[in-house]
């Protein structure tokens, strides 16, 4: 038996039950003057969707580094057999087929697709820099 199922309401979704109430009334109190009052708009008109967070909303799940690691190996690895397979069949050279990269940037450096913002060979930071030279000394 589990007293405490640890299922906790999101942070916006309290804020839509304690402002509900007001939000409601101001809503009715717009309709009635713009509807029945002033009769700018037509009854016939649809209602504007609030598009508060509810109980049953789904709270968007970030993706973990690890996750997009795995998925990126999954790929990988998918796309090696094939072509491995592929050479094979082909009767392909086997050393030239492993001389090829199946990444269009050395994940090293970059990670996926964007750079890292680290120190890294290929940054301008890393590179020593030139000394100006004095023009008046021989």
């Amino acid at each position: 038996m589990a007293l405490d199922t640890r299922n906790v309401i999101d942070h916006p979704v309290v804020n839509t039950v304690r402002t509900v109430e007001p939000v409601g009334k101001k809503q009715y109190e717009t309709y009635k003057k713009s509807v029945l009052t002033d009769a700018t708009h037509s009854i016939h008109d649809p209602f504007k969707k609030n598009k508060l967070p509810l109980f049953r909303s789904p709270t968007p799940k970030t993706k973990s580094k690890q996750v997009g690691q795995v998925s990126m190996l999954k790929d990988d690895v998918a796309l090696f057999s094939r072509l491995y397979i592929v050479t094979q069949h082909r009767d392909g050279d086997l050393d030239t087929f492993f001389k090829h990269e199946n990444h269009p940037y050395p994940p090293s450096w970059l990670k996926e697709g964007s750079c890292d913002k680290g120190r890294s060979p290929i940054s301008p930071t890393f590179w020593p820099r030139r000394r100006k030279k004095n023009p008046l000394a021989h």
